[in-house]
């Protein structure tokens, strides 16, 4: 296995708007030009997959297998034309040097894809478990939530060692997809969603479930819902700002001051109130949210919603914690960046690429924080699990009947609907 891994990680809300999308642009950076560089891991979080009767009634499975199927398409021809431009690469290299899908999972409107290059880590990956929490109303309902998929590396395995995976030194890497509480002031809302992920979206191994802070390496990306605040948080409401100045902070692309005055979440993170010990790159892009559907560059009115970088992306690795001397070992971000060409959502999507150490020199798993934020594992978290997943049924149920009753049209088929109780109420 190399010294060191690629990640790619992807986050995209669909806006319920699935159709044939082309990911050409998400999946290698343009330094990607053999096969040296390209990503291990290929990863891809999307949120609103699907319309709230279908993510209640867990009716995704087309939707996901179709992201999937225009994804490998997709990276099927990336992969043929760099081969065609990278003849000293393959010349050794043969189809088995592709990528594999080895995990998927969905959740209400979540899914998440992994993606392992085979000729690199796939081999190496021991172990794939996966978890989900809900977010919604109560913590139940899955309108809004966190997918987990938890890898467990045996980063020096060969075919000699295979008898001996249970004793080999391993690695875990996991990565949490996340859909946080929406509306511009719901910023403790947001807060405590991460909390509930932190108590909740648990790994159970026998008896003991682990969290996601007991990782090697973290990444949590997602629509996370943070928003710009035209008071800023940072500094008591001495620098409010106007829609005008709004407007030309983003026209003249000063986009880390904005983030370092008037995000939230950028507040909140620096206060560790939130995303306690994980870290994100530079934000040097447009805010990703909120735009004209069809539109490349147009962002709706701000006076009816306030742009923001909703779609982030952070990391942690067990090298952060090394000291100035061995800085080589430290995880690094080479990309993190927004797509301003996709246009059928409301979101642009956001990818980063990092480089990880991909060995550790321990006796043992070596973890992300030495000091972990305060977690307390729900011990209820399956019934809580199970309660949600009933109710998630009932209210699609709901919805669904609703919309059939209005021929498609869910406001027509309440109209009806009430209509019906209001004439059934006056017979009587």
């Amino acid at each position: 296995m190399n010294l060191a891994i690629k990640v790619r990680c992807i986050t995209y809300n669909l806006n319920k708007r699935s159709a044939e999308i082309d990911f050409h642009k998400l999946i290698f950076d343009q330094e990607s030009q053999n096969f040296n560089q390209l990503p291990d891991l290929l990863v891809i979080g999307f949120q609103e997959i699907a319309t709230l009767h279908l993510s209640f009634l867990s009716l995704n499975a087309l939707t996901i297998n179709r992201l999937h199927h225009l994804f490998s398409r997709a990276l099927s021809i990336k992969l043929s034309n760099l081969k065609n431009l990278d003849h000293h690469s393959t010349e050794n290299l043969n189809q088995t040097d592709f990528y594999s899908l080895i995990s998927s999972r969905t959740h209400g409107g979540l899914g998440l894809l992994i993606y392992a290059r085979n000729h690199t880590i796939k081999r190496h990956i021991k172990n794939i478990q996966t978890s989900v929490v809900s977010l919604g109303l109560f913590n139940l309902l899955n309108n809004k939530g966190a997918i987990g998929i938890r890898l467990t590396l045996c980063p020096f395995i060969n075919h000699k060692l295979e008898s001996n995976l249970e004793t080999c030194q391993q690695e875990i890497i996991t990565f949490v997809n996340a859909h946080l509480a929406p509306n511009d002031n719901a910023i403790q809302a947001r807060n405590q969603n991460y909390q509930t992920i932190l108590n909740r979206l648990l790994f159970q191994n026998h008896k003991t479930h682990h969290t996601i802070y007991d990782s090697s390496h973290l990444f949590v990306m997602g629509d996370l819902n943070y928003r710009i605040t035209l008071t800023s948080p940072n500094s008591n409401g001495s620098k409010s700002l106007s829609i005008k100045s709004l407007t030309q902070f983003i026209l003249k692309a000063q986009y880390s001051k904005l983030v370092h005055d008037h995000d939230t979440l950028f507040n909140q993170h620096s206060s560790k109130r939130v995303l306690y010990g994980l870290r994100e790159g530079k934000i040097n892009f447009k805010p990703t949210y909120k735009y004209h559907l069809g539109q490349l560059d147009t962002l709706v009115d701000f006076n009816h919603r306030l742009p923001g970088w909703t779609d982030r992306i952070f990391f942690a690795s067990w090298s952060d914690n090394q000291l100035k001397e061995n800085h080589h070992l430290r995880s690094t971000v080479s990309h993190y960046q927004s797509i301003q060409d996709y246009c059928h959502s409301d979101h642009k999507p956001v990818f980063a690429t990092f480089i990880i150490p991909g060995y550790a020199t321990f006796s043992k798993t070596p973890k992300i924080l030495s000091n972990q934020p305060l977690i307390i594992p729900d011990r209820w978290w399956k019934i809580k699990l199970w309660v949600g997943n009933i109710l998630d049924k009932l209210c699609g149920t709901g919805i669904l009947i609703v919309i059939l009753i209005g021929f498609g049209n869910f406001k027509l088929g309440l109209l009806i609907l009430g209509l019906g109780l209001l004439w059934n109420s006056l017979r009587y």
